[in-house]
């Protein structure tokens, strides 16, 4: 009675052509389920399971441990001749598989206390452990629908990722305030072991290993206005790591900037929300800064701005049974549950503010 276990399996499959390679004219004069990407499929593999375990060692404090992990493969093929608009005059095609073996680990515990006269405070601690090893093969082949070609690179790529955090919930009233922190550790490292391009020019192979330490902090708030209408906002801060392709790009003329930053940012947002038994509402403000974005500029993978998005979410929910039920007196939501129609807008404005781009 006082512990849980849970398992979960997930196993996904995708194949499909791929469209595209149409003019604008092209696409109003033909229609748009046309192609000139005849030989180009795309194909997805995903197994990914969970074990988690959940025991109350008392009434107030809840051990909460997850383990999870998986394959993932991505393949795809692609003719390497004749832009937008045009037919495919070549007679090779590039084929790209990667694969995604992970393994993560998630131990958290939770603790609820009474204090300042108040019961309900809560302070949540934990880590996530979390492994991954990814090698990705390009090849060529010798038609735009050849499966398999030429190896013409190799990368093996390894991640490993530790994460510290720890969030403090404080209730007073119908107040709740909740500050938390998050210590990032991210080592990545690449190794290029076939490089086709690069061997013939005689250039180098990229061996890349890094280190990145990043502290994340946020604070959320939200006040019961009323008994169904809640004030909320928040603060947090976010961090994007480079990705292997930035690190060590494939091409024989690509440039990889010696003073490349990850890149950072926050996110503020302020909202009000209301719940019923027949209409759901969540209307929002958001101010999102994202500095140092990672882009490429010709052939240098470089820092290339800071970006401001800012934008109103709006989201509604109506239960109609659940109305009919309180309106014409029926016994509709009892005998046939609900029935939810609902609607989402996002208005948005993004705009680069600063940076070479």
């Amino acid at each position: 009675s006082d512990s849980r276990w849970t398992m979960t399996y997930d196993e996904y499959h995708e194949e499909h052509g791929e469209p595209g390679g149409l003019t604008k004219a092209e696409a109003d004069s033909e229609g748009r389920d046309i192609t000139h990407r005849f030989g180009d499929r795309f194909r997805l593999e995903r197994y990914a399971g969970t074990i988690g375990y959940q025991r109350d060692l008392d009434e107030a404090t809840q051990v909460d441990v997850k383990l999870f992990g998986g394959h993932y493969r991505r393949y795809s093929k692609r003719q390497r001749s004749g832009g937008f608009g045009t037919n495919p005059t070549g007679t090779t095609n590039d084929i790209q598989e990667q694969d995604f073996y992970t393994l993560g680990f998630e131990p958290r515990i939770r603790h609820t206390y009474d204090a300042f006269g108040q019961s309900g405070h809560a302070l949540t601690a934990g880590a996530l452990v979390y492994l991954s090893s990814s090698p990705k093969e390009d090849q060529r082949g010798n038609t735009i629908y050849t499966d398999t070609g030429t190896l013409r690179n190799r990368n093996d790529r390894e991640m490993q990722y530790l994460s510290l955090f720890a969030e403090q919930l404080f209730r007073f009233d119908r107040l709740s305030v909740t500050p938390g922190v998050r210590l990032e550790h991210i080592w990545q490292g690449i190794n290029e072991t076939v490089n086709a391009d690069k061997h013939a020019a005689g250039t180098a192979f990229g061996d890349v290993e890094e280190f990145d330490f990043v502290p994340l902090f946020g604070i959320g708030a939200a006040y019961d206005a009323t008994p169904t209408t809640t004030l909320y906002t928040n603060f947090s801060q976010s961090y994007r790591p480079k990705l292997f392709a930035q690190a060590v790009p494939t091409g024989t003329n690509q440039v990889v900037n010696n003073d490349l930053e990850e890149g950072k940012g926050w996110t503020f947002d302020v909202g009000a929300r209301g719940h019923g038994d027949v209409f759901t509402w969540d209307a929002s403000y958001f101010l999102l800064r994202f500095d140092d974005q990672i882009g490429t500029s010709g052939n240098t993978i470089e820092n290339v701005g800071d970006a401001l998005h800012q934008g109103l979410e709006l989201s509604t929910e109506v239960d109609l049974l659940a109305a009919a039920d309180r309106y014409a007196g029926i016994d509709g939501a009892t005998r046939l549950g609900s029935l939810r129609p609902f609607f989402n807008l996002m208005l948005l404005d993004a705009k680069f503010v600063d940076g070479p781009q």
